[in-house]
C-alpha cells in the first residue's frame, strides 16, 4: 500500500505571492486549531467522546468555585424516605416495653408507636406455570375422531403478557442485549430461552404496539409546542437517524434512512401552523420562520466557538455574542422567577437584540472565513432567534427533547445497531412508550403490560385518555 505524501511545496516568484501563500495557510492553521479545539461548550461534541486535555471549562462566565467540600453542607437540610402505607401484603411486628417498672410499678404502653422502622425485601423470584392440555377423542359408534381446540384467550406463544412486558423493558429502558436478557432469565428465574425465541417476543410486543405508537404521534402533531432533534442510528453497516419529536405530554420516536427535509416532513408534517423549536439545521428550513423558535443554547456554543478561537479578531467579537447570549439566559430565567416585570424584561431584550445584531454585522466581514458564515447566518434567522419574545410560553431551548433522546443514546452504546427493519420498529415505539410514561408520570411497565395482555388475550384494548 503507498503511503500518502505531501504535496511539494508552492513556488512562489515575487514578496507578494509569497505573503499570499503564507496568508492562506495562517488561516488554514488557524481553522485546523479550532477544530482540535472542539468540545461540549463551543461544539456539538458530546462530553463522553472529547479528548481528556480538552475538557469543556464552565459555560457562566461569572460562575465560580465555591471552595466547599463535595456532599452535603451544613445546616443542609436532609432528605429521607417516607415511611410506606401499611397495606395488606405488609406484616407488622410490635414491640412492648416491660410491663413492670424497677420501682414496682405498672407500666401502661401509648397507643401509638414512638419509632417506626420499616424494612423492604424481595419475595422469592419464580415463575408461574401453566400446561394447557388438548384431549383427542373417538366416537364410540362411528369412530369419528375429535379434537379439543384451545381457548382464544391461551397465548400461542410459550411466553405470557407479563414475560413479554419484562423482556421489552429491561431491553430498552434499562439497556439490556439479548444475551444479557437471556443471562438474567436463566440467574434469576431459572428460564431457558433462546436468542432467537427472545428476539420473536420483542417482535410480538412490536406488533402490539402499533396503535398506540400512532396515537402518541398523533398527539403530538396536535400539541401548540414541539421541541425535535435528532441522533444518529445504525441498522448493520447503513447509518440512520433517530428522530424524536416533543410535546407537553408525548414524546415521539421515529427512525428514518436520512436527515434531510423528507425525514422532517414525515416526523412533523407537511404544513405546521404550531410553534417548534429546534436547532439550525437545514432540514427544518421549509417551516414558516414566524413559528419557530432556534434553540438558544446551540447559538451560545457557537458564539463560544467563536470566542474561543485562535484569531483575536474572533475573540472579541465571540466575547461579545457570547456575553449578550448569557445575558439573554440570566434575563429570561429572572423573568421566569417572577424577579422583574414585564416592562424591564422586554426593555432588557430589545436592547439586547439591538446590540446583538451590530456585532453580528461586524463578524460577518471581520471574522475569519470560517465563522463569517455562522454570523451571516444568524443575521438572517434573527426572525427565529427573537421568536420567544412573541410569547411568554416559548422555551429559549430544545434542551427537553435533548434530554428525552439520551436514554436512547445510551441504549446505543450498550446494545450497539440494529439487525432489521423489525428492530428499528422495536426501539421507536418502545421508547415512544417509555418517554411519554414518564411525562405523564406513570408506570411504563404496567401501562405497556396492560397493552400486550389486551392483544394477546384478543380484547378490545382502549386507548388511554391522555392520547385521546
Amino acid at each position: 500500500m503507498n503511503k500518502k505524501t505531501l504535496p511539494p511545496p508552492p513556488d512562489f516568484d515575487s514578496p507578494e505571492e509569497a505573503k499570499d501563500i503564507i496568508h492562506f495557510l495562517w488561516n488554514k492553521l488557524a481553522e485546523l486549531e479550532d477544530r482540535l479545539n472542539q468540545n461540549s461548550r463551543n461544539s456539538s461534541v458530546p462530553p463522553s467522546q472529547q479528548a481528556l486535555h480538552n475538557k469543556a471549562k464552565n459555560t457562566s462566565p461569572n460562575r465560580k468555585k465555591s471552595g466547599k467540600k463535595p456532599g452535603a453542607q451544613p445546616s443542609h437540610k436532609g432528605h429521607r424516605r417516607l415511611l410506606h402505607p401499611i397495606e395488606d401484603s405488609a406484616s407488622v411486628e410490635q414491640y412492648l416495653p416491660n410491663k413492670t417498672c424497677r420501682c414496682g410499678g405498672c407500666v401502661i404502653p401509648n397507643r401509638k408507636p414512638y419509632k417506626r422502622h420499616q424494612v423492604f425485601d424481595l419475595p422469592d423470584i419464580s415463575y408461574t406455570l401453566t400446561e394447557h392440555q388438548a384431549f383427542m377423542g373417538a366416537c364410540a359408534w362411528c369412530g369419528e375422531k375429535h379434537k379439543a381446540q384451545l381457548p382464544e384467550y391461551v397465548p400461542r406463544s410459550q411466553m405470557g403478557p407479563n414475560l413479554h412486558s419484562f423482556i421489552a423493558i429491561q431491553a430498552t429502558q434499562h439497556h439490556q442485549s439479548i444475551g444479557k436478557l437471556q443471562s438474567m432469565l436463566k440467574d434469576v428465574f431459572q428460564l431457558h430461552f433462546s436468542t432467537g425465541a427472545i428476539s420473536a417476543a420483542q417482535g410480538r410486543v412490536t406488533a402490539y404496539l402499533a396503535d398506540t405508537h400512532t396515537d402518541i404521534h398523533n398527539k403530538v402533531r396536535a400539541s401548540d409546542l414541539i421541541m425535535a432533534d435528532e441522533t444518529s442510528h445504525q441498522r448493520n453497516n447503513d447509518k440512520r437517524w433517530m428522530w424524536a419529536a416533543l410535546s407537553k405530554g408525548a414524546a415521539f420516536f421515529q427512525v428514518n434512512s436520512g436527515r434531510n427535509q423528507h425525514a422532517a416532513k414525515r416526523l412533523l408534517g407537511d404544513a405546521i401552523s404550531h410553534l417548534l423549536v429546534t436547532d439550525q439545521y437545514s432540514a427544518y428550513k421549509y417551516i414558516d420562520k414566524s413559528n419557530r423558535q432556534l434553540c438558544w443554547a446551540h447559538i451560545l456554543r457557537n458564539v463560544i466557538a467563536i470566542e474561543e478561537s485562535i484569531s483575536p479578531e474572533n475573540q472579541k467579537i465571540g466575547g461579545k455574542l457570547a456575553l449578550i447570549a448569557h445575558s439573554v439566559f440570566r434575563s429570561h430565567h429572572r423573568y421566569t422567577e417572577n424577579k422583574i416585570t414585564d416592562t424591564l424584561y422586554y426593555r432588557r431584550l430589545r436592547r439586547l437584540r439591538k446590540s446583538w445584531l451590530h456585532w453580528l454585522k461586524l463578524g460577518s466581514y471581520q471574522c475569519s472565513q470560517r465563522y463569517r458564515g455562522r454570523c451571516r447566518n444568524l443575521i438572517a434567522d434573527d426572525v427565529m432567534v427573537w421568536r420567544f419574545m412573541d410569547d411568554t410560553n416559548c422555551p429559549l431551548t430544545n434542551n427537553a427533547a435533548e434530554r428525552v433522546l439520551r436514554n436512547y443514546i445510551l441504549m446505543r452504546k450498550c446494545c450497539y445497531v440494529t439487525r432489521s427493519y423489525r428492530g428499528d420498529l422495536f426501539r421507536e415505539r418502545m421508547f415512544s412508550l417509555i418517554e411519554t410514561a414518564k411525562l405523564q408520570q406513570i408506570s411504563a411497565y404496567k401501562w405497556l403490560r396492560k397493552i400486550v395482555e389486551y392483544h394477546m388475550l384478543k380484547m378490545p384494548y382502549k386507548t388511554p385518555s391522555f392520547l385521546a
